[in-house]
């Protein structure tokens, strides 16, 4: 049946602003959920010199923007109000799966295709320890999900009406809100445990090479850990890379390994706290 060009040129307009505002969420909803999620995970992993420290933004990033703006198109492609509730709950579903397996098998998995080597020295099973963590983050993601397939319409429609700037960009908060603190939530529950032993490891370290420990007390050295080092303190001054190696089943008592510049050390930390660094045999 021929189309009607009058009712076509009128309702094409309407029609690409409400595909625009739908992708334009679903992009913010993946880059919210993403740099709480991981962003900031991958900017301290830098810091401290870590090993593929972009690794799960690169991941878990890529892949958020794409659903979140599947999800978007596809709301208003289908512009049904379950339709729309069960698609952002979905993508809940998706981002606390992500958040989830994207540090564990997703980083695995790329380290054993594209640097081998360097994945016989770590392991990162998903025991007990990251699946209690994974329910707790999908708990969140889920529910912010749902949340957010309530709020869909009505802040695109106070967008849409909007009659100023702040009145346009109120919405758009809201909503990146939400996915943020679902991404702050998966950050801490996930990545913090996996990060933290990196970043102390590194952080003494630092000191150790930068200030004359025997210009400070016993007492601030027993609280810092000094002496843990004192197995690679030949090594110190080398250029250095850190990776997590592994973990007991709950993420509190780890193994960092340190490379040297070639040569390789190993660290035991223990709830952050490091307790004594040697040579790699």
């Amino acid at each position: 049946m021929p189309m009607n060009l009058s009712t076509m040129s009128h309702q094409d307009p309407e029609e690409r602003a409400l595909g625009r505002y739908g992708l334009l969420f679903g992009l913010l909803a993946g880059a919210a959920f993403a740099f709480t999620a991981w962003t900031i995970d991958a900017v301290a992993l830098g810091k401290a010199h870590a090993y593929w420290f972009w690794l799960k933004l690169a991941l878990g990033g890529s892949a958020s923007l794409v659903i979140g703006a599947a999800a978007g198109w596809l709301v208003v492609r289908i512009n049904r109000t379950a339709v729309t509730f069960l698609l952002w709950l979905l993508v809940g579903v998706s981002f606390g799966w992500l958040a989830a397996h994207v540090p564990f098998e997703g980083v695995s998995t790329v380290l054993e295709r594209f640097a081998p080597a360097l994945a016989t020295l770590v392991r990162y099973p998903f025991t007990e320890g990251p699946q209690y963590r994974s329910f707790l983050t999908l708990v969140t993601t889920i529910g912010i999900g749902a949340f957010t397939g309530l709020l869909f319409w009505p802040l695109v429609d106070a967008l849409r009406q909007a009659g100023s700037p702040v009145g346009r960009l109120f919405p758009a908060i809201i909503w990146i809100a939400l996915f943020a603190g679902a991404g702050a939530v998966a950050d801490n529950m996930m990545n913090k445990p996996l990060r933290e032993p990196v970043v102390a490891v590194d952080s003494l370290v630092q000191f150790v090479t930068t200030h004359d420990t025997s210009a400070i007390s016993s007492k601030e050295a027993r609280e810092l850990h000094v002496a843990a080092l004192n197995g690679v303190k030949d090594l110190l001054p080398r250029p250095r890379r850190l990776m997590l190696a592994d973990y007991d089943n709950t993420i509190v008592m780890t193994n960092v390994l340190i490379d040297f510049g070639g040569t390789w050390a190993h660290c035991s930390v223990t709830a952050g706290q490091l307790g004594f660094c040697e040579p790699l045999k």
